[in-house]
């Protein structure tokens, strides 16, 4: 897949039938900037445990890097961690000799999702010069995970984000159509479906 084929990310499921739009996961993105040119993309995924498809692509227009791949559970699993992500205040119990938490609704006691660590579940297979893809494997994250609630979440953020692949300059016309306090450019988010996508934009900082 060139680089030229296609702008920002691409998530697809595989399986055998057409995907249920209700059997989709919520698919967090957030992207940081970090001192202009280093930028990092977050990818948080909140899946049922009966989730029938055993795969979950994600195709990246970008070259991959060896150390570009970063897990966010421990950095995600406190009280106020969850408020920043979800915009609630809920109850979180650490599992024993685990990174894992689960996430309970403290005014009924249910337990909504369980954190868990995806990093042994992706992996980086490159697809040419100027993309690749992460394949994770969900079949065997919910085969080999103990698992304590009906709802998984996974985090993770990718190192390495390509500006040009999300933000495009503003030429002189466009200029009379923002504020004079707007940066230089155009942050480019767009909510796809596409053949098993379902994209839901928490936040983009």
């Amino acid at each position: 897949m060139a680089a030229d084929n296609f702008y920002g990310m691409l998530c697809l499921v595989s399986g055998p039938e057409q995907p249920n739009y209700l059997d989709y996961p919520d698919l967090h993105l957030n992207l940081w900037e970090h001192d202009g040119n280093d930028v990092s993309l977050d990818i948080g995924l909140l899946v049922s445990k009966t989730f029938p498809y055993p795969d979950i692509y994600f195709y990246l227009p970008w070259s991959s890097q060896d150390d570009q791949i970063i897990d966010l559970t421990t950095r995600i699993n406190s009280a106020n961690a969850i408020a920043a992500i979800f915009n609630e205040s809920w109850k979180i119990s650490q599992l024993p000799r685990s990174t894992s938490i689960t996430v309970e609704d403290p005014s009924t006691g249910k337990t909504l999702f369980q954190v868990l660590s995806p990093l042994a579940y992706l992996k980086v297979d490159p697809q040419g010069e100027h993309s690749y893809r992460l394949h994770l494997d969900v079949r065997q994250l919910l085969h080999t995970e103990r698992l304590a609630a009906e709802k998984i979440y996974l985090r993770f953020r990718i190192r390495g984000v390509r500006k040009e692949f999300y933000a495009v300059g503003l030429t002189q016309g466009d200029r009379g159509l923002v504020s004079s306090w707007t940066k230089d450019e155009f942050i480019a988010v767009k909510r796809t479906c596409f053949s098993g996508s379902r994209f839901q934009i928490m936040s983009l900082t």
